[in-house]
């Protein structure tokens, strides 16, 4: 999934930039891509209820 991304030791800040950025790219190239249904368990986290 982090393919493209590329950080370094140096800087905090850009690696805060180029991550950012990762994600606007990926999130964009979703954009126009068939949704599948059965996807929506990798991004969900599960309810608790505590009662």
């Amino acid at each position: 999934m982090y393919k493209n991304l590329t950080l370094s030791e140096g800087s905090y800040f850009n690696n805060e930039l180029k991550a950012r950025k990762w994600l606007t790219d990926y999130s964009f190239s979703l954009l126009r891509k068939p949704v599948i249904k059965s996807e929506w368990t990798k991004f969900a986290k599960p309810l608790v209820v505590d009662g």
